[in-house]
């Protein structure tokens, strides 16, 4: 079954030849009973030339459903090989089925290289070569017993991770009725780095680059609590500049800033 999967196109190229041939073969034997009619005039050889042209015409039939689900298959393909997201598809035992270059170019690899590669495999390698999901310093294998397939296989699981050349991806993962995996990755590097932004403009202030009034009030308690737990001194400096005033006065505020 397995075998099926990775091969089907050249299943399906195969078995049209086949049918194809069959209805040459049925349409020169047609062609035979139509020219011992014309001599012969034997009543029976209507009924076989029927017979043949019905078989003829179940034969073209088929190879031409094979033909709209050749086409079909060929059309996803195209579909999910120009998709931004990365797309890879595991089978029962997390071998990789299918997957477009952009899930490939992650790991630094093809479709065809990666492809019936097992998902731990796949994420090794790339962490071997430096490509991929970046660990974060973690081991290969806490973070492959992490990061790789769970033994119980829940039906969705969604996580944001980071790569070795500085992205970040938010990868879904599915399961299909049959048990096949569908992995997606989905680049969210410029949404993150909005969100971090908007939090460093609500955390610190624009003209000194130290925290504002309300972070830092917020970090001061925290840090009182913990303190006020494990039974630490704290101490707290401020610093005035006496008449800074006259700076803004004499040089402006730029100068003052």
């Amino acid at each position: 079954m397995r075998w099926f999967h990775y091969n089907i196109d050249k299943v399906i190229r195969g078995f049209q030849g086949i049918v194809l041939m069959l209805a040459v073969y049925c349409l020169f034997d047609a062609t035979r009973y139509v020219i011992l009619l014309v001599r012969q005039q034997d009543p029976q050889q209507y009924s076989d030339l029927l017979n043949h042209f019905l078989v003829l015409a179940l034969l073209s039939l088929l190879y031409l459903l094979l033909g709209v689900w050749q086409r079909e298959r060929i059309r996803l393909k195209a579909t999910i090989e120009v998709i931004g997201d990365g797309f890879a598809l595991f089978d029962q035992t997390d071998r990789l089925i299918r997957c477009n270059p952009a899930f490939a170019h992650v790991y630094g690899a093809t479709p065809k290289q990666l492809k019936r590669c097992h998902l731990h495999t796949i994420l090794s390698d790339g962490y071997q070569k430096g490509r991929g999901i970046d660990p974060h310093g973690a081991s290969c294998e806490l973070w492959l017993n992490r990061q790789g397939p769970k033994k119980d296989r829940t039906q969705h699981r969604t996580s944001e991770v980071g790569t070795w050349d500085g992205r970040c991806l938010l990868v879904t993962e599915r399961m299909t009725d049959q048990g096949e995996r569908v992995v997606v990755h989905t680049d969210i590097t410029h949404q993150q780095q909005q969100k971090e932004e908007l939090l460093r403009l609500a955390t610190y202030d624009a003209l000194t680059g130290t925290l504002n009034r309300r972070s830092f009030m917020q970090q001061a308690t925290e840090v009182l609590r913990q303190n006020r737990l494990r039974q630490r001194p704290v101490a707290l400096l401020m610093l005035d500049v006496d008449r800074f005033k006259v700076v803004n006065d004499t040089y402006g505020h730029a100068e003052g800033d």
